[in-house]
């Protein structure tokens, strides 16, 4: 039955009763159109996407899956279009299209997708990976705003899939992803306790399930194939979503202490510069306010910059992460501040302008210090 034929049927849906054996798939017909809804695997669902004029229904992609079953049609639309059966056994994969995304965008591109922070050349600040999705907010000539993860920026329409195009290519992509519920999980590099561990994955880090071995998962994770024991992780179904610059420099395993830390100095932007002062609201200097940040996490350093350089463990300035030190200085030691990510320091400047950020290279570096070991 092709397309046509489909919507030209005056019956509000169709039956199938050859999906999977004896299971029987009922899905919303042509009439339902204007309701926007969707019946597949006895379950409802209802989804709109009002973008740049376009109202498009799960009804239409569903519809859209049925009439597989003429060859001619899918050849006249140059695409590969699921089958029935698929689409029955992707009732889950519509549901979560449906309960997660209003507006559903879809990167479409062989890599990433850049998140800028206005349209044009604005500053990248993440990125979607290829089949990863959005919220689409707004269009604006061309641009999308859109929220995908921690992420939320504008994105080129000319890249971007919205409507039934990117509800088929969801369906596609979506994934099961596995989040670590443990403080430290190993990731190993075969599914064995005696196995090689390749890294340590911390709470919270979201893995893509390769194969679900039983009590092992086999798992992708920043580009590399592993296990990891599977009662130690929650599983659910996801589609990716952008990553901020730090995730993707960092990846998502930044220890709690240093989001603490960082969290803690920005606290105190905006107040006063004393030399030698010990105060980080009445006022203090650039190794004063390293000093006081640190202890509060029970972290001992010393009181010059001098001396914290000396003190602390020499790292390239490729190694740098969120509460490290960056040591400021030509012929000597003369300044410090706090990096915070995003090539950012958080520093107690100067009588003038007091604790600020600043760029991270803003003035020569004479070399970086890592006290937080993780």
């Amino acid at each position: 039955m092709t397309i046509k034929k489909i919507r030209e049927n005056k019956k509000s849906f169709v039956t199938r009763n050859t999906v999977k054996g004896a299971a029987t798939f009922i899905a919303a017909g042509a009439i339902l159109f204007g309701a926007n809804t969707l019946t597949a695997k006895a379950e409802t669902y209802t989804y709109s996407i009002p973008v740049a004029g376009v109202s498009v229904a799960l009804t239409e992609y569903l519809e859209e899956q049925q009439s597989v079953e003429n060859a001619a049609s899918a050849s006249l639309t140059e695409r590969s279009i699921p089958t029935v059966e698929a689409v029955a056994t992707n009732a889950q994969a519509l549901k979560f299209i449906n309960e997660n995304y209003k507006n559903l965008g879809i990167a479409n591109v062989n890599t990433s997708l850049n998140v800028r922070v206005s349209p044009g050349n604005g500053k990248v600040i993440g990125r979607i990976p290829a089949g990863g999705a959005c919220e689409v907010l707004e269009e604006t000539n061309g641009w999308f705003k859109i929220k995908s993860g921690d992420v939320e920026g504008y994105v080129s329409g000319n890249y971007l899939l919205t409507g039934n195009l990117a509800i088929e290519r969801a369906v596609k992509e979506l994934a099961s992803i596995a989040t670590v519920n443990v403080s430290g999980l190993n990731m190993r590099k075969s599914a064995s306790t005696s196995s090689g561990v390749m890294r340590v994955l911390r709470r919270n880090t979201a893995v893509k399930v390769l194969e679900d071995l039983g009590e092992w998962l086999k798992i992708t994770h920043n580009n590399s194939t592993g296990y990891i024991y599977a009662k130690y992780t929650e599983q659910e179904y996801k589609l990716a979503e952008a990553l901020t610059m730090d995730e993707i420099r960092y990846g998502k395993e930044i220890s709690d202490i240093r989001e603490q830390v960082v969290a803690y100095a920005k606290q105190f932007v905006g107040n006063p510069y004393v030399y030698g002062g010990n105060s980080l609201t009445k006022g203090t200097d650039c190794s004063g306010f390293v000093k006081l940040i640190m202890a509060h996490f029970g972290i001992t350093t010393p009181r010059t910059a001098t001396t914290q350089y000396n003190a602390g463990k020499k790292i390239s300035v490729a190694e740098l992460l969120p509460g490290d030190m960056i040591v400021y200085g030509d012929k000597q030691i003369e300044h410090i501040g706090i990096y915070i990510g995003d090539g950012q320091v958080v520093h107690a400047s100067n009588v003038k302008t007091g604790i600020k950020y600043s760029k991270y290279n803003y003035r020569k570096i004479w070399g970086c210090v890592r006290f937080i070991e993780d």
